[in-house]
């Protein structure tokens, strides 16, 4: 125990990870912990209060586990394997209705929300990337650029620890599965790949390894059910933020006319390839910047930005667009609130959380919303 420690109660788990605490009214934040949690914290010199190390559990939680990982304590990669994985769900659930809340200013009961968990909390992930110094291989610390040598990683499929095992360390990596076979991609940057073909119910995607995927190779096709339930059927349908195609290809067979824009020339080229691949002539392919779209009027509208979500142009040109039904999905809970927030025409009809990222404090969302 040192001198300057402070014992801190941990109320919830906030977005990031993070237990949220307070000592003399000031908020802390504490990697970690779970709520109900006493715990002993240290302010780190030169950071302020606000940024804390965790120096002792003094009382834990009912739902605090060993981790499985064996490299959990220093490793920055996961957020809860301090933990069950329903206890997990049950934190996520909370800081996404939350936010929602605080940001949004929109109020979803538990009941209003359904979570598509992952079939496995393990071994899902279909792209690990690994930092090189010298010799050492491995992940960065947490909050640090320090590197945590491993010689494998729960979340990356066994597969490929024999492949991490004897790389040598140069230059840092990433390790990429194809998502239903057995097949490695060692690459240290997009294109040093051939674009590999991936066979889905129905139709044949090609992707270049490096490029944008979902990550959880378990939740692919339950991922593009629910947003194929979502929007529903009819006869036209834009997609903003399309990337290679990962939507557009399933989205094709469930409307007459389809849209597709993207501004990553790459992306556009390998989507096209795809759509003429499995012989389908009914989308149109747009390559320009989706923030700049001007909204013509469709059936529905299906978006998924980046974490920084929608710009404020696009937001009022969707909102004053008309259009009956958008399609929201997002990787970031703070600006689907805030985006949504904007959509002040639009009303919520559904939302699904997808745990795409199990023992992280990241999560995968779809929301439908309906013009009032």
């Amino acid at each position: 125990m040192t001198n300057n420690s402070k014992i801190v109660n941990i109320e919830k788990v906030v977005q990031g990870g993070k237990g949220l605490g307070r000592i003399d009214g000031q908020v802390v934040f504490v990697d970690r912990v779970l709520p109900g949690e006493e715990v002993r914290i240290i302010p780190q010199p030169g950071r302020g209060v606000l940024n804390v190390k965790l120096e002792e559990i003094l009382i834990p939680s009912v739902a605090r586990v060993k981790s499985d990982c064996p490299f959990y304590s220093r490793c920055g990669g996961c957020d809860f394997r301090h933990t069950d994985y329903e206890t997990e769900l049950e934190i996520k659930t909370g800081i996404f209705r939350e936010t929602l809340q605080r940001i949004g200013k929109i109020e979803i009961s538990p009941d209003d929300m359904s979570v598509i968990p992952s079939p496995d909390r393990n071994r899902y992930r279909i792209r690990t990337h690994f930092q090189c110094e010298q010799t050492r291989k491995g992940f960065f610390v947490k909050g640090s650029h320090d590197i945590v040598p491993v010689d494998d990683c729960l979340l990356m499929p066994v597969h490929l620890t024999p492949i991490l095992q004897k790389t040598r360390c140069r230059n840092s990596f990433y390790l990429e599965t194809h998502p239903f076979r057995e097949i490695a991609y060692r690459y240290r940057k997009a294109g040093e790949v051939e674009p590999v073909k991936i066979e889905f119910d129905g139709y044949t995607m090609l992707h270049q390894p490096g490029s944008f995927f979902q990550a959880n190779r378990f939740l692919l096709q339950k991922f593009i059910e629910t947003v194929l339930d979502f929007a529903g059927k009819g006869n036209t349908a834009w997609e903003l933020f399309a990337g290679s195609g990962f939507l557009t290809l399933p989205l094709a067979r469930q409307f007459l006319t389809l849209s597709a824009m993207e501004w990553s020339h790459s992306a556009v080229i390998t989507m096209k390839k795809s759509l003429s691949l499995n012989d389908i002539s009914s989308v149109s392919v747009v390559e320009g910047d989706c923030n700049r779209w001007t909204p013509v009027p469709c059936d529905v509208l299906v978006l998924d930005p980046p974490r920084e979500g929608m710009a404020s142009e696009l937001a009022k040109g969707v909102n004053d667009s008309g259009i009956p039904r958008i399609v929201y999905v997002s990787c970031d809970a703070a600006t689907l609130a805030r985006d949504i927030r904007r959509l002040e025409r639009y009303q919520i009809e559904r939302v699904v959380l997808i745990d795409m990222f199990p023992g992280t404090a990241h999560f995968e969302t779809m929301v439908r919303l309906f013009l009032k």
